[in-house]
């Protein structure tokens, strides 16, 4: 038990306080402890509905690995076998593994490409070389080509030192059933351990068929042909890797190519820019380029399109823009007639009103389609609409509450506005290089009127800058890029360029004011849509909670991180509680007090272990405009781009997983329910209740979390519990 006790934890805000009934660390983001499970790349990183896919998965502590889970339902996960991180082999082993793996693969694909120079045969009375135990060599005669492949690169490949990712060397294989009725779209794949859950990977659940690399395939090599056309390519760019695949195409035909690589894994702390920067370029029969793509407008992954003009074979090649190379670099490229978006308008709808938007693009059967407007909590969402066997592109668009219109053209100028009452979301564009778009409002009183743009994070190109005028054209406030400050990350999701404005300005008198908008280098199309929320100050708020995973003993507690995203200068106090199913779970610290962006709290578990993984879920409550309102919690993670910024990724589930006994555990709360207020320069006592004599002697105090210059400075045992001193420092 004292070993257990041997650290003791006090967590603190400026007017609440928590129990904390564990060891932690500091900082902006909890550290894996040893021996969790930690997934560095899947591969493939997705699969076909109707199908089972066999997914090799590199990480760490993999060893303990007893089950997967994937979220949305419909996939079944069975593991099949674990690999330790590759070992030096001697000589004589290595000429006895190359002739077997040659044999086998010959034995698949006698006429495989680079393959052709069969074993030499067994002299007589040779020595017979016994291959040791491995999961890849108990059965070798087999394993598919794929693993064939792996077993190649496994044993016979040298990687530098400096390319070496020790966070990836294990490696786990799993075979994963996709229901013919699973839902396609991209889900949360985590490793379940003893020792708990690990980071969610991205998994690609599809429909169409799905095809891997074969290697060697690169640019002095003939590669092999897929088989027909819609397809999705998986491959992996390792050191010193060009993958090209070669494909049949006929005349007429409106090929789209679109890659997943940054959508896989969004971001790498240990490269630059943080991701696999992919590019596609596309040769035909004689070997000349036809297209390249190395991005899709701001978006990294790229999307090529191309007319095919006569039938006969192309090749597309796969390489990382920078020539970097490792097992994580993984990507997937869908390749054939394919339904894709290029523009939509309008960006968005009101809840629970009926909308249909017009959509542009490549090889589409519609040309407006409707928005999922229902349960509306506004924010925005994701979508992606079926043709046929095939799903387009996911499009990004907003639903709100306000009244909505659309800009009428002719109010490019202060003099021709477009007058519009408040509160009101505009759907407009920027149509034409240099376009500026002038709406003209009227404010019966003075006080604060807000500006919003959303276009960026609508998929929209425009990079916007916003003015609000007043009724002589003097300039009252402007803004170019909006960012969240105070949250210690640079950016939520996948955005790592903030180009969407938002203005919040003081209005000293009643009358006209006009909010322009332009692009900030004069670009215009009819791609550079747009929403516009014109209003007074709407208090709202959006919360996250990270990790996305908590990996707890029983009874005791593991801090969380809820952020908060104050809109419209709400600065209110919020309440998270715990809701639905989380009856035996009971959160800590609860509160973000005013003003506040950022706090720590804790989970505290239920004293037995779990069977498996427990779905939890956080909900904010606050008070605005003299109305309750609440905000569900999203879970996060908070991870690394290219050793220094840091971006909250949203994952699917807020997930838990307990292990262990913890009847032992005292049970310790707060004597008074009130926060804790703590006096500058001075000392207060802190009394907590315990369900059992706790050990103070065998236990070390201190402050995580809390405000600078907080200390625990005397411990006193009590009949019911014991008595901290907090000393605050001037």
């Amino acid at each position: 038990m004292r070993r257990a006790l041997k650290r003791l934890g006090v967590l603190t805000c400026l007017l609440g306080l928590t129990f904390v009934w564990t060891a932690t660390s500091q900082g902006a983001e909890r550290r894996r402890k040893p021996g969790e499970p930690h997934a560095g790349y899947a591969y493939p990183a997705g699969g076909c509905v109707g199908t089972t896919v066999r997914v090799h998965i590199g990480g760490q502590y993999l060893r303990q690995v007893e089950d997967i889970q994937v979220s949305g339902g419909g996939v079944e996960a069975k593991i099949a076998y674990w690999l330790p991180p590759p070992r030096p082999i001697d000589a004589e082993f290595r000429r006895e593994l190359a002739r077997r793996l040659r044999a086998a693969r010959i034995s698949k694909s006698p006429t495989t490409t680079g393959q052709a120079r069969r074993p030499r045969p067994r002299k007589e009375g040779e020595k017979v070389v016994e291959l040791p135990k491995h999961p890849l060599l108990d059965r070798i005669d087999e394993l598919s080509l794929d693993e064939l492949d792996h077993a190649q690169r496994y044993f016979f490949q040298r990687i530098p030192q400096v390319q070496r990712k020790r966070a990836i060397e294990e490696t786990v294989r799993v075979d994963l059933t996709i229901a013919p009725d699973a839902e396609p779209g991209m889900r949360d794949l985590r490793l379940v351990s003893k020792s708990g859950l690990s980071n969610p990977l991205r998994f690609r659940v599809g429909l169409l068929r799905e095809s891997r690399e074969r290697e060697p395939n690169g640019p002095d090599i003939q590669p092999g042909a897929l088989e027909s056309l819609p397809v999705v390519v998986n491959g992996q760019i390792l050191p010193n890797d060009i993958d090209r695949h070669r494909f049949l195409a006929k005349a007429g035909q409106k090929l789209v190519l679109r890659a997943e690589a940054r959508t896989l894994i969004p971001y790498q702390a240990d490269s630059v820019p943080g991701w696999m920067q992919a590019t596609l370029t596309l040769f035909d029969a004689e070997g000349k380029e036809v297209a390249y793509a190395d991005e899709y407008r701001f978006d990294p992954d790229p999307v090529l399109f191309y007319e095919v003009p006569r039938d006969g074979e192309y090749e597309l090649e796969v390489r990382d823009a920078i020539a970097r190379g490792r097992d994580d670099f993984v990507y997937r490229v869908a390749i054939g007639e394919l339904p894709f978006i290029t523009r939509v308008f309008p960006l968005g709808g009101r809840c629970g009103e009926l909308t249909r938007v017009e959509v542009e693009g490549w090889n589409l059967r519609q040309t407006s389609l409707p928005l999922d407007t229902r349960a509306c909590t506004a924010g925005l969402r994701r979508e992606a609409w079926r043709q046929r066997d095939a799903l387009t592109n996911e499009i990004s668009y907003a639903v709100d509450d306000l009244p909505e219109a659309l800009e009428a053209e002719g109010n490019d100028s202060r003099r021709k506005p477009q007058p519009v009452k408040l509160p009101l979301i505009i759907n407009g564009r920027i149509g034409t290089p240099g376009d500026k778009d002038v709406y003209a409002f009227d404010l019966p009183q003075g006080g604060e009127v807000v500006a919003e743009l959303r276009a960026r994070a609508l998929g929209s190109p425009l990079d916007s800058l916003l003015r609000v005028l007043d009724a002589e054209g003097n300039v009252v406030a402007w803004n170019d890029d909006h960012v969240n400050t105070g949250l210690g990350v640079r950016g939520l999701g996948l955005q790592t360029h903030h180009a969407d404005s938002y203005v919040r300005a003081k209005v000293p008198k009643r009358g006209t004011y006009y909010v322009q908008v332009g692009d900030v280098r004069a670009h215009g199309s009819a791609d550079h849509a747009y929403r516009l929320r014109i209003s007074r100050p709407q208090p709202d708020v959006e919360l996250y909670v990270t990790p996305s995973a908590l990996n707890l003993f029983a009874g005791r507690a593991e801090p969380v991180t809820v952020y908060a995203i104050r809109r419209d200068g709400f600065d209110g106090e919020i309440e998270i509680t715990l809701d639905g199913g989380s009856d035996q779970f009971t959160l800590g610290g609860a509160r973000i007090p005013k003003g506040r962006d950022r706090v720590e709290m804790t989970v505290t578990a239920p004293t037995r272990k779990s069977s498996g993984p427990v779905a939890l879920k956080l909900v904010g409550v606050l008070k605005s405009g003299g109305k309750e309102i609440r905000r569900d919690v999203m879970p996060a993670d908070n991870v690394m781009q290219a050793f220094l910024w840091r971006h909250l990724v949203r994952a699917e589930q807020f997930s838990a997983h307990v292990r262990g006994n913890g009847r032992w555990v005292p049970i310790v709360t707060l004597a008074e329910k009130k926060p804790v207020k703590l006096r500058r320069g001075g000392s207060t006592k802190v009394r907590f209740h315990a369900s059992r004599p706790v050990p103070t002697g065998s236990v070390v105090f201190g402050v995580i979390g809390g405000p600078t210059g907080v200390t625990v400075d005397r411990v006193e045992n009590r009949h019911d519990g014991f008595t901290l001193t907090l000393k605050t420092s001037r």
